[in-house]
């Protein structure tokens, strides 16, 4: 990696002398500079090569942890869907939370009382509510529009108790 970044450095000087040099000397440069643009492609190349292998690696712990979470997002929960929006209609969704993951499919009726995985339950109620904006006045004194409130659009309430592993505690979603 040094290599390269020392044939990065060379190049480069390379061309700033080429910029400032008379004409004639310009000339005998073109030889040496079109071999430096290569090995400065080269570099580049293999830096490229280094950052792509390095981009799809993750540390042990956070392997673990991920794998962990993604068992528990597989969990079964019963509970009921209420669409809050427009009651008594469905609603239809695809859910795809982790890469190897099948693309899912969801239509979810109104007051139907259902099984789904932890994971599409806790998407539902995360992602089903719409930010309500309000104009305020800023430390100036304009008019500037700010988020006051969540309005829910859906929700699904689970019937079931739910043990949280790190904390031992038992909670019950209401909503």
């Amino acid at each position: 990696m040094k290599e390269e970044q020392k044939s990065v450095e060379h190049t480069k000087s390379a061309l700033e002398t080429l910029e400032t040099a008379p004409k004639v000397v310009k000339k005998d440069l073109s030889a040496e500079l079109l071999t430096l643009k290569a090995d400065l492609d080269k570099a580049y190349a293999l830096i490229n090569q280094l950052k792509a292998e390095q981009r799809g690696t993750m540390s042990p712990e956070l392997e673990a942890k991920i794998a962990k979470q993604k068992e528990r997002d597989k969990t079964p929960v019963t509970g009921f869907f209420r669409n809050i929006e427009a009651p008594g209609d469905k609603i239809k969704f695809i859910y795809k939370k982790y890469k190897g993951d099948p693309i899912t499919e969801y239509e979810l009726m109104d007051g139907d009382t259902i099984t789904i995985p932890f994971g599409v339950a806790q998407h539902i109620n995360d992602r089903g509510r719409i930010p309500e904006h309000r104009n305020q006045l800023d430390e100036n004194g304009k008019p500037v529009a700010r988020i006051t409130s969540n309005r829910r659009r859906f929700v699904f309430s689970s019937t079931e108790f739910i043990i949280e592993p790190e904390a031992d505690i038992a909670t019950v979603s209401r909503y």
